[in-house]
């Protein structure tokens, strides 16, 4: 067989790349197998023009509509409650589940593949769990995993319980795995954490970091800037590396991933040297959980600190700023286990500047760095933040335009390594 003409069925629960982080890395591992692969695309969600425009030799739009008797039905309490209580997917899910499982069906039954891949969303899993309905029909098939699965099986702080849908979906999702031709994930942690539930993943599993890959039809907006964009575009634009002393932390916080400890250390910072403060700025940009809002108070009006939770930057503007930045911020969990590697980490690798590591020894994003890497402190401890921070600036004051100098990582979160993979497996 010619691999680069193997007919490859990638079955993705979305590609809205302008939206969310998995729409971002489900259409960066389409565009760059598509390259590679006679490559069949069945998606749900909305799909953007720039997605038509790849080199596939088909695409398919699965119809997620609810039929208004299947919403009437669902205020009903009783048929409500049905479907989780059976399946582990609610009244609305189960329909989607099912639209799901009938596009799947008639996408393998009107032609043959040499693979099937399946690309999840966040938290939605219907692609993989509509797939585990046809399991006799499949022939070679991959799974993609993003984050853990069922929700029972997040880390804390979650502590979501097992209740009888949970143990339905973790059942599915197991035999899925165990009839998987391979498995892979970003995170070696992630495999680990998964692994007692699902022990097939000790064999099949591989890792595929986030790619760190430019998307050419993502860098130019695709229409001006909103007024708040302006508005933050006119703070951010001056910055650079070269002149300032500039911390960018891009991307969402969820809960447990504490920012309190990185900002006290860094005001320490600033307060023990204040000829810092003329050219230092911290940046954080991106969706918080409420939980920690509060933390981010002592430094709300601080001259030093740009703080924007409401305001989003395209992918190609945030791309710019960490490019500019003098290190790239990644937080992690302060207290919790953290197995999940987060997709902004391909991005700061890729903008080749010093990433500044904050979480527990434990992290995916500290294992990947290694031990002797510099710039890596443990989320909770102050003082191990604010010596990093010093280190830091000494080497940008003598250095301005630091790069990350890691090679290694370059090589890690390469697109090849998806292509090796599935290569792997035809």
């Amino acid at each position: 067989m010619d691999k680069k003409k193997a007919r490859i069925l990638i079955i993705a629960e979305e590609l809205e790349y302008d939206r969310t982080s998995c729409g971002l890395l489900n259409t960066k591992m389409t565009e760059v197998l598509s390259q590679h692969f006679a490559l069949h695309l069945l998606v749900g969600g909305r799909v953007g023009k720039p997605i038509f425009e790849l080199p596939l030799a088909s695409i398919e739009q699965v119809k997620l509509q609810q039929p208004t008797a299947w919403k009437l039905m669902g205020k009903v309490p009783l048929l409500r409650s049905l479907p989780e209580k059976l399946t582990g997917f609610n009244h609305a899910s189960y329909y989607k589940l099912q639209q799901w499982t009938q596009a799947i069906k008639h996408k393998l039954a009107k032609d043959s593949y040499d693979l099937v891949l399946l690309l999840g969303s966040g938290m939605g899993w219907y692609a993989h769990m509509a797939f585990s309905n046809l399991l006799p029909y499949a022939g070679k098939f991959v799974i993609s995993i993003h984050d853990p699965f069922p929700m029972a099986m997040l880390p804390e702080p979650y502590n979501v319980p097992i209740d009888n849908g949970q143990r339905q979906l973790m059942k599915r999702f197991n035999h899925l795995v165990e009839q998987a031709t391979g498995c892979y994930a970003p995170s070696l942690r992630l495999i680990e954490h998964l692994s007692p539930v699902y022990p097939a993943l000790a064999s099949k599993a591989v890792v595929v970091p986030h790619l760190a890959h430019q998307l050419p039809f993502l860098l130019q907006p695709a229409s001006p800037p909103a007024e708040k964009q302006v508005a933050l575009l006119a703070k951010i634009q001056p910055l650079h590396s070269s002149t300032h002393f500039l911390l960018v932390h891009m991307g969402t916080l969820l809960e447990g991933r504490s920012p309190g400890y990185f900002i006290s250390a860094m005001l320490q910072f600033l307060e023990s040297h204040p000829e810092a403060e003329a050219h230092t700025q911290v940046v954080f940009i991106g969706q918080v959980h409420p939980k920690l809002l509060p933390e981010f108070d002592p430094a709300a009006n601080h001259k030093n600190f740009i703080i924007e939770n409401n305001t989003r930057l395209t992918y190609g503007q945030a791309l710019v700023l960490q490019k500019a930045a003098a290190a790239n911020l990644v937080i992690e969990s302060a207290t919790y286990h953290s197995p999940q590697l987060f997709g902004k980490f391909a991005d700061a690798v890729m903008a080749d500047k010093p990433i500044l590591c904050i979480g527990p020894a434990t992290s995916e994003a500290r294992r990947v760095v290694g031990n002797d890497y510099p710039y890596q402190a443990t989320n909770g401890k102050e003082e191990e933040i604010r010596l990093m921070i010093e280190t830091l600036y000494r080497n940008w004051r003598e250095q301005p335009n630091q790069t990350l100098q890691r090679p290694d990582l370059q090589h890690a979160f390469h697109p090849q390594r998806l292509v090796d993979a599935i290569n792997s497996w035809l």
